[in-house]
């Protein structure tokens, strides 16, 4: 059963650790191929991004639970 309000929370958790990349994107280290994962508090998802220093971009590629397998994206993309 769901809690009231968790997908709230959640979208709030989520936005929240996205924000914080823009302070300081280097506080996660590199998962694969130059991607970092930060973990959202209280939740069991990591936002995948990679930093384009040259032109200070934090590009976000995908926010996945922590079960999954971070590929998946790629595939996608195909």
């Amino acid at each position: 059963m769901q809690s009231k309000g968790l997908g709230l929370r959640y979208k709030t958790q989520t936005k929240k650790q996205i924000q914080s990349l823009k302070k300081n994107p280097y506080l996660f280290s590199i998962k694969y191929n130059e991607i970092r994962c930060g973990k959202i508090e209280k939740f069991p998802f990591l936002i995948h991004y990679l930093i384009d220093e040259e032109q200070k971009i934090i590009s976000v590629f995908a926010v996945f639970h922590t079960s999954r397998n971070p590929e998946i994206w790629r595939k996608q993309d195909k």
